[in-house]
Parts: C-alpha cells; sequence; structure tokens
C-alpha cells in the first residue's frame, strides 16, 4: 500500500514539474497566440468598423454590411492598419454581377493609374453607395508605368493587387505593391465568387511586368493566377475602399440572421 502511494506521489510530482515546464516554455507562445488571433472569450461587442477586422479578431465573421442600390451586400473586413493611411480596408465579398474591361484604346497600355477601371470605380461605383462621403481617400501602392518600381496614387475605390493577396510566396515575378493581407495567407481565401456560389474572374490592379506583355492586367480565375489583355477581355471586379478604423457599427436583423451594418 505505501508503495502504491509513493508511487502516486511520485507521479503527482512528476505532472506538477511538467505542468510548469511546459508554461515556461510554450506561454510565449501562447501569449503571440492571444495577441495576434484573439480568444474568443472576454471581448466586448464590435462597436466600431475596426473591431470585425480579421487583424483583430478571427473568431466572428469578418464581415459588415454595406447598402448598395438600396440593397445590403456584404463585405469582408479584411485589416484594421491598411497602408499607410492605416484605416480599416474592405472588400466585396462577392465580385460585381457585372463584367468589365481594365483598359481602352487611348489608355496606356496596362498602367492602371487613369485607365477605365480605375476611372469606374472613381465614378460609377461610388454612386451605388450612399455612405461615399465616409469613404476615406486612400494612398494605393502601384507598379510604375516604365518599370517595376511602385508609386502611389491617392483612390476611394481600388482594386487589391497580387502581392496584397500573397501571390509572390506562389510566383516569385509578383511585385510587391502593397502589403501582403493576412487573410490570403490561406489560398482557399483567393478564390473570387459570384452571390450565386460559382467561381469567378476578377482583375487585380497589377499588370504584368515580364516578357513583352505590354497590355496584359492580372486575374484570378477560380484559383488560378493568369494574366490576359486588359483592353478586350472582360472580367468580374471585387472593389475595395477604406473607413475611418472608428466608424460605428450595429446589429440588424437581416434575412433571420444577425449582422453588423453601419450605425448610421
Amino acid at each position: 500500500m505505501n508503495a502504491k502511494k509513493q508511487v502516486m506521489r511520485y507521479i503527482i510530482i512528476a505532472v506538477i514539474v511538467s505542468v510548469i515546464l511546459v508554461g515556461v516554455v510554450v506561454y510565449p507562445d501562447i501569449q503571440k497566440f492571444v495577441d495576434e488571433v484573439g480568444v474568443p472569450w472576454g471581448r466586448p461587442e464590435p462597436a466600431v468598423v475596426s473591431d470585425l477586422a480579421y487583424t483583430v479578431n478571427r473568431w466572428i465573421d469578418n464581415i459588415i454590411y454595406i447598402n448598395e442600390y438600396g440593397e445590403l451586400t456584404p463585405y469582408l473586413v479584411l485589416d484594421d492598419d491598411y497602408g499607410v493611411d492605416g484605416n480599416t480596408l474592405l472588400l466585396r465579398y462577392y465580385v460585381t454581377d457585372e463584367t468589365y474591361v481594365m483598359g481602352e484604346d487611348g489608355d496606356y497600355e496596362n498602367y492602371y493609374k487613369n485607365c477605365k477601371m480605375d476611372r469606374y470605380l472613381q465614378s460609377e461605383y461610388l454612386d451605388r453607395f450612399d455612405i461615399k462621403d465616409i469613404i476615406c481617400d486612400t494612398n494605393v501602392e502601384i507598379i510604375c508605368k516604365d518599370s517595376r518600381d511602385t508609386e502611389y496614387i491617392v483612390r476611394k475605390a481600388f482594386l487589391l493587387s497580387s502581392y496584397e493577396l500573397c501571390l509572390k510566396r506562389k510566383i516569385h515575378m509578383v511585385v510587391e505593391e502593397g502589403d501582403e493581407l493576412e487573410y490570403f495567407a490561406n489560398y482557399e481565401n483567393i478564390c473570387p465568387y459570384t452571390k450565386e456560389g460559382e467561381m469567378a474572374s476578377n482583375w487585380l490592379r497589377s499588370r504584368t511586368v515580364t516578357g513583352d506583355f505590354k497590355v496584359t492586367f492580372n486575374i484570378m480565375s477560380g484559383k488560378t493566377y493568369t494574366f490576359i489583355d486588359g483592353r478586350e477581355a472582360i472580367n468580374h471586379i471585387r472593389p475595395a475602399f477604406c473607413l475611418k478604423d472608428n466608424t460605428p457599427i450595429k446589429q440588424q436583423e437581416l434575412n433571420g440572421n444577425m449582422v453588423y451594418v453601419l450605425a448610421q
């Protein structure tokens, strides 16, 4: 009996020592996990748009519904500190119903600045919102006209770049244009879809910088990254824009579910 008690005592001591060692060795990683990923408990109810960002809380649906033409449309809330401006980045959850060309005759080859798509996003696209007055002016990094260097343009609505979709991890030729967005580190998140749930293709703002492809822009076609003539081909659009981090939000019922919308 005494022998059994002694064995149990050794087992208990061994467990205690193991717990202490695990705590000492693993705690920094646990703390990093809590800091970067978050935990599902002890969090206040989201009150501003940055609270919904993927970079802030991955335990919730990082989605807010924005009024487009009077219809609530889902947008992903991706980053609470986007670019040099540090605002909250929203990306349309589904591609748009309409398709569009990137450029037209008269546009400078495959240069994003002031191409037909860029002009459309600053005009007709913004007209669908009743919140366009609070959409931020954002410094957007693009590839220069005649080199692989980059420059900044100020835009309210824009397309994401190949680099922001973390594609340089798979394709070395991708130019560092903007910052990688953590949400797209999971390659499954890159694939665009229509609201009917079908795989789609959508334009990126990145131009082709290799070979002799002077009129081509990059696209995501389902899970395939490729390039295509921006003046002849038509593809869907998946626009992005930024709101101030402290833009208030609220919950609202939609089709029997509680969703987040702007509190206006």
